[in-house]
């Protein structure tokens, strides 16, 4: 900071550099004289005096290049004040909450149940990290229904590794819930181009549906019968709320598929019962094969057990 500012406090310095920004600004014209006393005037020249020096340009050039840059100074040094006695994490988490953040200043977490599930398929958690930090593609959302008011929001992201065999080209879908500043990993998936056509895809959110398309499977939830649920509202009577509710954490009475003929699955489910008026709000839900999917994943040498798949995945609630 200057030496001219020492004996002012911040919200006087930011005071009087937005002022002096704005007489900067190309835009702005005036033909007369700003009204000013002495005294201030008087204490710009000094600040230019001293600004000048700092910034080693020349007393006399009043250049565009030169306002740039003091342009410039003067717009960072406006920020710092500004954030010097805000809560960084609080402001981190709000960017990061709308899906703006800058994609490694994410905080990474995959609870050690999915950490076993991804690496049984082949996949390990620093892939998971080069994805969300570095991905091809990537798709943010948040609940935007009228009445979701729920913390919690989905991002998608897709990354093909470099230096693979044109035949074996694969993917890497991950599948997060985002909070605030932090991407909590839901499930990541190993898509080969050969097996499932993600060439036509233009989001990581059409990449997921096409590869749910082909892997998933139907599941009847409240009124509705189909494979994917995404950011979506079911209206429900009283009676069927209350029925749902006793099942609250026991996704059998919930969700309802042919568990017969489906014995190892992978289920991503996030949701919140509403009362008034009786609903669910649903993020999303959906159910892989992953016998079908592992089937596909060993033609192309992998060596892949079902085993850990064989009770489900867990209940991920959406509050």
């Amino acid at each position: 900071m200057l030496k001219i500012f020492n004996k002012y406090n911040e919200k006087e310095k930011e005071y009087f550099l937005a002022n002096m920004a704005l007489t900067m600004m190309p835009h702005v014209k005036s033909t007369a004289e700003p009204l000013i006393s002495d005294k201030e005037r008087e204490f710009r020249q000094k600040f230019l005096e001293e600004l000048y020096a700092k910034l080693r340009l020349e007393p006399d050039d009043n250049s565009v290049k030169s306002r740039a840059i003091i342009y410039d100074f003067i717009s960072r040094t406006l920020s710092k004040i500004a954030l010097k006695n805000s809560d960084i994490n609080k402001i981190k988490d709000s960017i990061g909450d709308k899906g703006l953040l800058r994609n490694d200043s994410y905080k990474i977490v995959i609870t050690p149940y999915t950490k076993k599930c991804i690496e049984s398929l082949g996949l390990r958690a620093k892939y998971i990290e080069d994805a969300i930090f570095r991905p091809d593609i990537e798709s943010h959302f948040q609940p935007g229904l009228p009445g979701i008011t729920g913390n919690k929001s989905v991002s998608i992201y897709l990354k093909t590794p470099t230096s693979q065999k044109s035949a074996e080209i694969y993917s890497i879908l991950v599948l997060s819930n985002r909070t605030g500043s932090t991407q909590n990993v839901v499930d990541a998936w190993p898509i080969y181009h050969s097996d499932v056509e993600i060439f036509n895809c233009q989001s990581a959110l059409e990449v997921l549906k096409v590869f749910i398309d082909k892997y998933g499977i139907k599941f009847e939830f409240a009124s509705k019968k189909t494979k994917f649920i995404f950011y979506d509202k079911i209206s429900l009577s009283k009676d069927e709320l209350d029925d749902l509710l006793k099942h609250k954490r026991d996704i059998r009475g919930i969700l309802r598929y042919d568990r017969d003929n489906y014995k190892y699955s992978r289920m991503d489910f996030m949701f919140r019962f509403e009362e008034e008026p009786p609903s669910l709000s649903v993020a999303i839900a959906f159910i892989i094969n992953i016998e079908k999917l592992v089937n596909d994943l060993n033609k192309h040498g992998l060596r892949i057990s079902v085993d850990i798949f064989q009770s489900g995945a867990e209940v991920r609630e959406w509050c």
